[in-house]
């Protein structure tokens, strides 16, 4: 689960005012910090030092964002603790948010756990949905997507806009709960419409392929769009190919380059083939056969299969690089090993090419770098 902050406010009320609804809306909400209206920090701090859990919570809040006062995640977490030991629910899953991420505190799951657990079944709708994403992931707790569900629908019903999501994602690939692309579209559009770039971006596929919605491309490029406007590498990949093919929008070489380098620029492996791709052909860009080879292996490097036998091809042929028939063994292997059987016959061929001991280099070789990738992968 991607939630580490040093900001413990950005997550519990920043993020969740962005596009979502929530049970915390008019009430607290009202109480964010406000320079020109709310109560001195000495006036808080002395009701806070009498107990009253609201002004625990608002100080905690000040002290996570260094409103008023010097931001100090621990002095957050301390007052939390105490608002959320009253009951407090928004104290509680700041209290569980910071212990999950380690900000403030010790990272301690099982201690995340507990407060967010508190506070779900409290009601919060927040702490419903980290709930869910901790049993959707398997954080802290045995994976179980029916619980994750569970949860997702709790917070949805609220009208959490990332638990919609959730759920949404959860009936498009049948996690958890019967597959339903009905539901998931209306799930997804909800979420999408609020704003969360992981509903835009499975609703884009949804229009793209006529899931639960009539098929519709224009409104498939419109969603991606969205999301590739935020930066998301792969969405940018998927909307340049949009631009190659004409898409749900006119064809435009120059703007599906413009949208393959951007995510190639930022390390998509998909991204830097198709924009090798443009490279080899000439649309959109100058044809280069070097620039192509030089973008397609750094594709095969984080084991993308159509650019490791492509740039097998382009070693064996000597086309943007010298002909070297150990290097074209090298990449075809891995080709045929990640399950392109008909690169086979043009490794053959290269082998060959070469002697008995530059054979046996060649698969020591392919062996290790297919190691290499794998485990390089199972990191990320």
């Amino acid at each position: 689960m991607s939630l580490g902050t040093k900001n413990l406010l950005a997550v519990l009320f920043v993020l969740p005012l962005v596009g979502q609804s929530s049970n915390r809306t008019n009430q607290q909400r009202a109480e964010l910090p406000n320079k020109h209206v709310d109560p001195a920090i000495s006036d808080l701090k002395a009701k806070a030092l009498e107990g009253d859990a609201i002004s625990q919570r608002q100080l905690g809040i000040r002290y996570s964002i260094g409103d008023g006062v010097k931001e100090d995640q621990r002095e957050a977490m301390r007052w939390f603790a105490l608002a959320a030991e009253q009951g407090d629910l928004t104290a509680q899953t700041g209290l569980g948010l910071g212990y999950y991420t380690g900000t403030g505190a010790r990272q301690d799951i099982t201690e995340a756990i507990k407060w967010l657990t508190k506070a779900a079944v409290g009601g919060d709708d927040y702490a419903q949905y980290l709930l869910g994403k901790t049993f959707a992931e398997g954080q802290g707790q045995v994976q179980n997507d029916a619980e994750a569900v569970k949860w997702f629908r709790l917070a949805s019903e609220q009208g959490n806009a990332n638990a919609q999501s959730e759920l949404g994602h959860a009936y498009w690939l049948g996690k958890g709960i019967e597959q339903n692309y009905l539901l998931a579209a209306q799930l997804l559009g909800v979420a999408a419409e609020k704003g969360i770039t992981r509903a835009q971006f499975v609703l884009s596929f949804l229009y793209a392929k006529g899931n639960g919605v009539p098929q519709n491309d224009s409104e498939a490029a419109k969603w991606m769009r969205k999301v590739a406007e935020t930066g998301a590498a792969s969405a940018q990949n998927f909307l340049g190919t949009m631009y190659l093919n004409g898409t749900g929008l006119p064809r435009d070489f120059f703007e599906a380059v413009k949208w393959y380098r951007k995510s190639a620029e930022q390390g998509d492996p998909d991204g830097q083939c198709n924009l090798a791709g443009c490279y080899d052909k000439g649309e959109g860009v100058t044809q280069d056969f070097k620039e192509s080879t030089r973008w397609r292996k750094k594709a095969a490097n984080q084991g993308n299969i159509r650019a490791q036998v492509l740039l097998g091809l382009a070693y064996l042929m000597g086309r943007g690089t010298p002909q070297d028939y150990s290097e074209a063994y090298v990449w075809l292997s891995l080709g045929v090993a990640n399950g392109d059987k008909n690169a086979a016959t043009f490794r053959d061929d290269a082998a060959k090419k070469l002697t008995p001991q530059a054979l046996n280099l060649a698969q020591a070789r392919a062996r290790k770098l297919h190691q290499d990738i794998r485990e390089k992968i199972e990191k990320k």
